[in-house]
C-alpha cells in the first residue's frame, strides 16, 4: 500500500485515470440521472456559485500558504520551513500549486456552467459529468496536500529545533 501511495503521490497526473473512468461510468450508465439534473435551473445555479466560491476561496487560502512559505525561505526568519532541503520545499511549492490549478480549474468550471447550464431544463450531462470528475481531482491533489503535509509535521516533530529535517525522514 505504501509504495501504491508514494507511486500516486509522485505522479499527480495519476488523478486523471479514475476522473476519466468516472465520466465514461457517468455517461454511459447513468445518462441523466444526475443529482444537477434533479435540480430546478434556480438550484444548479446556487449549486454552481457555491463551487466557484468555495473554488476560489480555497484558492486564495493555497497562494497565500505559498506566498508565506516562499517567503519565509527568502528571508530566513525561522519557521515551519526552516532547516527543510530545498528539494523538500520546491516539492511542496509543486504539490501546492498543483491544488491550486485544480481549484482555479474549479472556479471556471463553476462559473461556465453557471452562465451555460442554468438555462436548461436538466442540465447538460456531459457538463455535468466533468464537473463530478474535476471535483474528483481535486479531492485527490488535497489529499495529497494533506499527505505531504503530514509528512513535514511528522518530520520536524522527530528532529530537535535546531536541526534540518533530511529527504530520507520525509520518505
Amino acid at each position: 500500500m505504501r509504495r501504491v501511495l508514494a507511486l500516486w503521490f509522485a505522479r499527480p497526473i495519476l488523478d486523471l485515470v479514475p476522473a476519466a473512468i468516472l465520466v465514461v461510468v457517468i455517461l454511459r450508465w447513468v445518462h441523466t440521472d444526475l443529482f444537477f439534473a434533479r435540480l430546478d435551473p434556480p438550484g444548479r445555479r446556487a449549486s454552481y456559485q457555491t463551487l466557484a466560491s468555495l473554488a476560489g476561496t480555497l484558492l486564495g487560502f493555497t497562494v497565500t500558504s505559498v506566498s508565506v512559505l516562499l517567503t519565509n525561505q527568502q528571508q530566513r526568519m525561522g519557521g515551519f520551513a526552516e532547516g527543510l532541503p530545498v528539494g523538500t520545499v520546491r516539492s511542496l511549492v509543486r504539490v501546492l500549486f498543483g491544488f491550486a490549478y485544480s481549484l482555479a480549474a474549479g472556479c471556471v468550471a463553476g462559473l461556465v456552467l453557471l452562465a451555460y447550464d442554468t438555462t436548461h431544463q436538466h442540465g447538460q450531462p456531459v457538463a455535468q459529468a466533468l464537473l463530478l470528475a474535476g471535483l474528483l481531482i481535486v479531492v485527490a491533489r488535497f489529499a495529497r496536500v494533506l499527505m505531504f503535509l503530514r509528512r513535514l509535521v511528522v518530520a520536524r516533530a522527530a528532529r530537535p529545533p535546531a536541526g534540518n529535517v533530511t529527504e530520507e525522514e520525509l520518505a
